[in-house]
Formats: structure tokens, sequence, C-alpha cells
């Protein structure tokens, strides 16, 4: 429901408990009045008018958009969207103009740029749209081009349908085929898709493929236009009609298997009994009209996800005045017949029309996931976790490299990922309405380095040494990154300086050399290695000495006299050098 609320205060002549009053009221009024975000599932109308201002003539009235429940009960109305810089006005006398319509994520909203009470608003040439979302965190505004052709010159705009958040279809009518027909917004510039009626009432989109209305004088009926999504001009295809020269076609529903479609009709092309909402099959390849409920309908969105398919539609109470009531039923497609799915019809407020009637805008479902490290050495354990956006209570499928793997919770470990393993998530949503059941997240591709094992071995200047010997030891790494360090240890102490040699020159035998080294590899095994032990052999060092004797010492001149050598501490073969009085 909505409220319009003047305040006339003269504060000064108030006492201060009213003063007081009066602004928490203001407060609380303020805060009250501002929306919350739509419910998927929920139905979302077009309404025009002024709570304080009969809706008389064609004159420019407020938009605002009401959020109502399938069960009939409205949860708000939404007007702050479409206030002051962003305002947003309707003809208050048009049945055939204001037909909203979600695609994907998204909410286009078609109406006017004008200020409220400006006359005869339908031809004004000042034509807008907005785009927002179900949180209400898009809102963005499109004016028409006033640059020739200017789409709807002089005439209704009808209808728009949002393709993304700055790009969108619209629909209407024109002075000529150059400005009516429909056109296709790029987010730059407007461009006609189709110009062979210049008449054209809603447009929707329907399994891939883009669909429209036209209430022309001979070509009244339902058409699809060209293939797929088009951009540049397009022929159409008439698909039904209810009377080409009678009948006064509206919105439309077609099944998600394309194999039945939903028509309104208003009564208002010259024949009432056509009035109503009709149900056509496609049978053998030919749409064939089944039944009808009887009404002046002209808004429609349709349920499928029951067996009877369940129906919303804006009416009105005849066939020549705006629409001021939703009604719903449901399809009995076992009894070929409609039912009441409502008992009584939602009524516009006093002052307030409707225009089209569509499905909040359904959720995107999207996952994003992170990893613990996605640069790792062999065997680290890693643990990747999935961030749902509009999952519900959803459920996961990890992928490695493309086959599933995990347990179907919010993280996955592993820690025996491969260089260049490939890591993703599928989320299964679980919301009711949501453009999409799984999202797939972006991959992580893993970094794996292989793990190196370090060693290093030592050389020995020499290992058998007498004692006193200077020794240099030099230790050869192997994989011992970029700046290893050395622990050289004597007889398993510390001794040494940490470089990659150590010398000593007071070993003793037996003693055992090693070195630790500690490697700085990214990726290793293990930080540190010990060298095979070298034992040195250490002889001492002797003194040699010699003594002499002769054959005699006391001689007649003449006499032989031999002298022997005694070596002591000599080795092994020593050499003499004999001196007779000092001289060789």
């Amino acid at each position: 429901m909505q409220y319009s609320v003047n305040f006339y205060f003269n504060l000064p002549s108030v006492n201060k408990r009213l003063k007081i009053s009066i602004i928490l009221f203001l407060s609380f009024f303020a805060a009250y009045s501002q929306t919350q975000p739509m419910t998927s599932c929920n139905l979302v109308v077009y309404k025009v008018g002024d709570v304080t201002i009969p809706l008389l003539g064609s004159a420019a009235f407020p938009v605002s958009i009401d959020e109502i429940n399938t069960a009939g009960q409205n949860i708000q109305s939404i007007s702050n969207l479409f206030i002051g810089t962003n305002l947003l006005t309707q003809s208050g006398s048009s049945s055939s103009a204001g037909f909203l319509n979600c695609y994907n994520e998204f909410l286009a909203v078609p109406g006017l740029n004008i200020p409220v009470g400006t006359s005869n608003a339908a031809n004004n040439n000042s034509k807008v749209t907005h785009i927002i979302n179900a949180t209400q965190s898009v809102n963005n505004r499109f004016v028409n081009t006033t640059s020739s052709p200017i789409p709807f010159n002089n005439s209704a705009y009808r209808c728009a349908v949002p393709i993304s958040a700055n790009t969108f279809y619209c629909s209407g009518d024109g002075s000529g085929t150059t400005t009516g027909g429909i056109w296709y917004y790029n987010g730059a510039n407007y461009i006609q898709i189709y110009n062979g009626n210049k008449n054209i009432r809603n447009i929707e989109i329907f399994n891939g493929n883009l669909y429209f209305t036209t209430g022309a004088t001979t070509n009244r009926g339902l058409y699809k236009l060209g293939t797929g999504l088009p951009v540049t001009i397009q022929p159409a295809t008439l698909i039904i009609s209810n009377g080409l020269t009678n009948s006064s076609p509206y919105n439309f529903s077609i099944s998600p298997d394309g194999s039945t479609i939903y028509l309104t009709d208003d009564g208002n092309g010259g024949s009432t009994i056509l009035a109503g909402i009709h149900k056509w099959k496609l049978i053998n390849g030919v749409w064939t009209f089944q039944y009808k409920h009887t009404a002046f309908a002209r808004g429609l969105v349709v349920d499928y996800s029951v067996i009877n398919p369940i129906l919303y539609s804006t009416t009105a109470i005849s066939n020549s005045v705006i629409s001021t009531q939703i009604i719903s039923i449901k399809d009995n497609v076992a009894s070929n017949l409609f039912e009441l799915n409502w008992p009584t019809p939602v009524l516009a407020s006093t002052n307030f029309a409707f225009g089209g009637i569509d499905f909040t805008p359904n959720v995107t479902p999207s996952v994003s996931i992170a990893a613990s490290s996605s640069t790792i050495c062999a065997g680290t354990s890693v643990t990747f976790t999935a961030s749902p956006t509009n999952g519900g209570s959803p459920t996961y499928q990890w992928k490695l490299n493309g086959a599933n793997v995990g347990t179907g919770s919010t993280t996955y470990t592993n820690s025996s990922l491969t260089n260049g393993a490939i890591v993703t998530v599928v989320m299964t949503a679980n919301y009711t309405c949501q453009n999409s059941a799984t999202a797939t997240s972006s991959a992580i591709s893993m970094t794996v380095t292989p793990n190196v094992t370090p060693s290093v071995s030592i050389a020995a200047s020499s290992s058998t040494i007498c004692a006193g010997t200077s020794v240099t030891f030099t230790a050869t790494p192997t994989n011992g990154g970029t700046t290893p360090t050395y622990q050289w240890k004597l007889n398993g102490t510390n001794v040494g300086t940490g470089s990659t040699t150590y010398t000593n020159s007071s070993l003793t035998n037996g003693a055992v050399v090693t070195v630790v080294m500690t490697a700085n590899n990214t990726c290793q095994n293990s930080a540190t290695a010990t060298s095979s032990a070298i034992t040195m052999t250490v002889t001492p060092n002797v003194t040699p000495s010699v003594s002499i004797a002769a054959s005699s010492s006391t001689i007649c001149a003449g006499t032989s006299v031999t002298f022997t050598a005694s070596p002591t501490n000599g080795g092994t073969t020593p050499t003499y050098q004999w001196k007779l009085n000092g001289t060789d």
C-alpha cells in the first residue's frame, strides 16, 4: 500500500512536547518508507497514481511498483526509486503502457521523464527506462534519445525488457514505422530492430527468443522476431492470432518446453467476446486454441513449476478502462479448464491503476573459491574453500582436472597435487526462483615445485699427516639452495666459521671431521644434510740421532780404521754424510 502524507506545522506555535512527538513521528515514517530487497518468486506489478489525486485524464502521474506474494498479499510498494532526479511517471489514462519485464536478474520499468501533472503525457517524447535488480543495488536510468529518429516519437512507450544492467529492448507506437516498432538499446545507442509495424504492445523473451504482440488494425497477434536475441533489423513471423482485425492482444507467456502459449486480450479490439486469457497448444506443428478464462486481461505472468500452471494477470472491469485488479487462475490441464487460484482479485487502491506484471527478478547463483596456497611444494596439504552468492543451501561438486573429487562440502583438501593441476567447484543452488541451478567457479591453477634432497660431501687436503700439519677441508653441496650454511664438526663438536672450508693444524690421530649443511631451497625433503666423515691418520714427529764407533781409535800410522754409524729414528733408509775435520 502506498501513502502520501502532507504535514503543515508552525513549530514555534506548538509546545516542546508536541515538537518532539512530531520529530519522532517523521523519523519513524521516513524509516518505514525505505524499501527492502525483493524476494524471489514474488510478483511485481507496475502501478500508476497518487493517493491524493483522482486518476483521471491523460496527465502524468507517479509510478511505483508493488511487490505482492503469490497469496495476493502486498509486501511493499517501491516508489522512492522513481522520484527526484530518477523521476518516472506515466499517463493516467493509458491502458496499454507500463509493461515492466524481468529477465535474468534485472527488472526493466518503462515510463516518462516528465513532471507529475504534465498534460497529454503519453505523447511526450521524454521517455525513460529504469533497470533495477532485486536488491535495488542496481538502479540505472536511460532517457530516450532526442535525436532523429526519436523512438516512439509523439506516441506511447509501452514495454521494456532488460538484457543486462545497461542494455534492453523497448517497444511502443510511433509517428511512423521509422519511430515505432521495437528498439534495442546497446548501452550507448538506440537501434531499431523491427519496423514492420509501428504499433507494438508487449515484448518478452522466452526460450532464448524475442516475441511481441501488436494491436495494429490488420495484423493483430503474437509474433516471433528473427531468431535468438536480435540486435539488428529482423523479420517477424506470426505465431498465433485470436483475430487479425478484431482481437486486442496484450501480454503472453510461452512454456519452457515451447508447447503452450497463454495470451491475454482486453476485448477492446472490436470484439468483447475475445476478452480473456487464451490457452493455445502446439499440436502436430500447428498452434491450436484450447479454452479461455473470460476477463478484460492485459498483464500476464505464469508459474510453470507446478503440474497445473498458475497464471497472474492484471485486468480491467471493462474493455475500455484502465486495469485496477490482479487475478490468479490455475490451468487444470487434466480437466481442460481454468479454475480460480485466488478467490477474489487483488484490487488497486483508490486513485491507482495497474500496468504490467511479472515475477520479481531472479537471483543468479555464483561461487568463488580460494586456496590456502596456490604455489606450493610437492606434498603440501592445500584446502580450497567455496564462497557462495545466492546459493540458498547449496551443495558442491569439487573437480580436479575436470574429474569429480571431494565430499560435497564447502571445502576440499588435497596433499597430492601436481604442477598445473586445475581445481574448480560446481555449486548447485536451491532457490525456488533462480536463473540457473548451477554455477561454476573460476579455476585455480596450482604451481607445485618438486622437493629436492640436500646432500654434502667433504674432501681433505690430506687425511694422513704428521702431527702439526695444517689440513684444509672443503665442502661440496648438492641441492644446497642459493646460500647454504655449514657447521663443521671435529669429533662431534662444533668448529669452524660456517664457511665452505675448515682448516686445522692441530689434528690428532683418529680425529673425525664432518660438516652439517643447512640448505635453503624453497622445496626440500629436509633442511639439513650431514657429510660422510673423514678420519685422520696423524703420525707423531720423532728426533733422529746417530752414533759412530771406530774399529780402533789408537793406531799406528797407516793403519786402516773403519767407522760405523748406528742410527736412532733414522727412518727406513737414512742416508749419511761423513765428515773429516768438518769437510765432507
